[in-house]
């Protein structure tokens, strides 16, 4: 295995300001999310079940941000 340089422990601590396009991207995951979510809630009965799908999809929403923060995703409007 590879020593994880000071670069990469930067872009994995350091805080990820938001560059162009990315912030219409960080609010697509957002609403695609939140989307999901009222299916989940409107498909399934109130249950453990329920709540820990509920927390895994928080999970990708966060993951989801984090890897358009981290990688520095942008969109060019002819893309969207």
């Amino acid at each position: 295995m590879r020593e994880i340089t000071d670069a990469q422990l930067g872009n994995r601590f350091l805080y990820h300001a938001p560059g162009p396009g990315t912030v219409e991207l960080h609010d697509d995951a957002s609403l695609a999310t939140l989307e999901m979510a009222k299916v989940i809630r409107d498909t399934t009965k109130p249950s453990r079940e329920q709540a820990l799908t509920l927390t895994a999809l928080k999970e990708v929403r966060m993951r989801w941000n984090q890897a358009i923060a981290m990688d520095g995703a942008e969109l060019k409007d002819n893309e969207r």
